[in-house]
């Protein structure tokens, strides 16, 4: 039964957050995988961040096509003007000069970038590959979350499951005890046959309360987890168990899907262009930048002129701009090297990913088809071990066996009852996760 849970421990602190606002009356929760899997979409705390972190970078696009637009600047400026004063050149024959002292200057100004050497388009080409990848993490995320929680409702059912089991053999050995107290009326029975019973079925009732108190346990995380009240919620999982007669396909199906739908390949994909852009936004650094521009003043006084002309000066203009940053022809030459190994990096990183992929879901197939085998095996074993409890039932009803036999042969049974119910859990839990490593979950 544990380890359904073996990656609780790894994943809930990151991926894990619970929302407000459920009700706090005792109630019973019906939860099948679509209504889990719903709870989680509407109501987990670290989906909502990462929606927030795609509506962010959303936004971002936005802003990086802004920058195609043309600029335009308004200045309006008031103040006082002082008198001058007049000198040669070598500071002699000095003369005060009156100038008027109102002082208005106001300007517009326009530019339009027509071609930057692709740092604009690169840019807005950036935001937009940061757009799909925080779309992939929002999805990745929710595929991991409701892996997690999944994994917890299949261990709520193995524990409803398991509990069920232990009643039913508690009610047994009452049944049992019932008997040998008649037969000890009879003379045919001893005390100690049914002190020695009654030992096995304190045993069980010991390993019904543990069965509960886990189930407890598990029904509390959950019902926290989805944001339930948890000291007043019993969630009753609804799964449909599958047995050892389900077909998932065969495995070239499974890796063909997992290379459709897997999100860390489609990130690693990702990761290859970002590096790509960036490495053409490193090399639009050494190419020149030209604009247009247009401009209108107003300036008032004439300050260019002295004496001071206290009058108005409009004027206009328009032209091309040409810039280029010399020392980027020895400045950008090193980070286009990072940026070429930033390059190779990234295909690296996919061709790994896709080499890790195809290891993952041959392993979780193998996983899937020794749970088949398992399940057949506990099967199998089940039925002999009712076969064993009833043969060595009727010996020793007949005086050919000890009650230690009986209680052998119980305890038997029990452990196969158990046993297939873990393999029948353990086998619903591989095909989800099979589903979950190819992100079809």
């Amino acid at each position: 039964m544990t380890r359904f849970v073996f990656i609780a421990s790894l994943l809930f602190v990151t991926l894990f957050g619970s929302v407000g606002g459920m009700s706090c009356y005792a109630q019973s929760v019906r939860m099948s995988v679509d209504t889990l899997f719903r709870l989680i979409d509407d109501h987990n705390r670290t989906i909502r961040l990462k929606s927030l972190h795609v509506e962010n970078a959303g936004e971002g696009e936005n802003v990086a096509r802004s920058q195609r637009l043309p600029v335009f600047n308004a200045s309006l400026s008031v103040g006082y003007l002082g008198n001058g004063y007049l000198t040669d050149r070598d500071f002699s024959n000095g003369m005060n000069v009156r100038n008027p002292h109102s002082n208005n200057n106001f300007a517009i100004e326009a530019m339009q970038v027509i071609y930057s050497g692709g740092a604009i388009s690169g840019g807005i080409r950036m935001a937009e590959l940061n757009s799909r990848m925080a779309r992939l993490d929002l999805e990745q995320n929710r595929q991991q979350v409701r892996f997690l929680l999944l994994g917890w409702l299949i261990d709520l059912k193995c524990l409803y499951n398991r509990r069920q089991v232990i009643d039913e053999n508690i009610e047994l050995a009452r049944q049992v005890i019932d008997d040998m107290r008649a037969r000890y009326e009879e003379g045919v029975a001893l005390q100690n046959d049914i002190t020695r019973y009654e030992l096995q079925l304190q045993d069980l009732q010991l390993q019904y309360a543990k069965t509960v108190e886990a189930l407890n346990t598990a029904n509390y995380r959950l019902a926290n987890a989805l944001d339930f009240e948890p000291s007043v919620t019993t969630i009753i999982p609804e799964l449909s168990l599958i047995d050892d007669t389900f077909a998932v396909g065969p495995e070239n199906d499974w890796q063909n899907a997992a290379q459709m739908s897997s999100l860390s390949l489609k990130k690693a994909g990702l990761g290859i262009d970002m590096s790509e852009t960036n490495l053409r936004i490193v090399s639009a650094e050494k190419r020149p930048k030209i604009s247009l521009f247009a401009y209108g003043k107003f300036d008032s006084p004439i300050v260019t002129e002295v004496p001071v002309l206290d009058k108005n000066f409009m004027y206009w203009g328009f032209g091309v701009n040409l810039s280029f940053k010399i020392s980027s022809l020895y400045t950008t030459k090193k980070r286009q090297r990072q940026a070429r190994i930033s390059v190779d990096e990234s295909r690296e990183a996919y061709d790994l990913g896709m080499e890790n992929l195809r290891n993952d879901v041959y392993a979780a197939y193998e996983g899937y088809k020794t749970a088949v085998t398992e399940l057949q095996t506990k099967k199998k074993g089940l039925e002999l071990a009712r076969q064993n409890y009833d043969i060595v039932n009727d010996r020793y009803e007949n005086g050919m066996v000890l009650v230690t036999d009986m209680i052998d042969a119980a305890n038997i049974r029990l452990s196969s009852e158990i046993g297939l119910e873990d393999a029948r859990t353990m086998l619903l839990f591989c095909y989800y996760r099979l589903k979950y490593i190819t992100n079809t979950l």
